[in-house]
């Protein structure tokens, strides 16, 4: 009887780690690392804080969100040529398994994107871009 308890106990916990490392691995710090045009996707990989000198995007417990974005609206021209960086706050929200939808300001506008989770596991985020 008590080597049943104990197995279910155990039984319990295993799945209640499991269940919660899930809900909570987009909780993270993640930085840019490359967006591959044929699949139209954006590839982060996870750190404790961001780069500096990359974007990324940090998802914090209920819905609130940091974004290290670009100060400027066009692209760099030079190679080399230095990008200035801001962080700014804003809100997420999942609506299912793999969509979420982010509200942040970008360059004096309030900016609201859909995302499609790709992949994602302990050190890696793949997202697309929903209209």
């Amino acid at each position: 009887m008590k080597i049943t308890s104990l197995l279910i106990s155990l039984l319990f916990l295993v799945f209640y780690s499991s269940y919660s490392e899930k809900e909570i691995i987009l909780e993270r710090t993640w930085v840019f690392k490359s967006y591959d045009s044929k699949s139209q996707t954006f590839s982060y990989y996870q750190r404790s804080k961001f780069s500096k000198s990359k974007p990324g995007i940090q998802f914090i417990k209920e819905g609130k969100l940091k974004v290290k974005q670009s100060t400027g609206n066009c692209g760099t021209i030079f190679p080399g040529e230095k990008i200035d960086y801001e962080i700014v706050d804003g809100t997420w929200e999942k609506l299912t398994d793999s969509i979420i939808v982010l509200k942040h300001p970008l360059w004096d506008k309030n900016y609201t994107e859909k995302f499609k989770i790709v992949e994602l596991t302990k050190n890696k985020l793949v997202t697309r871009i929903l209209p």
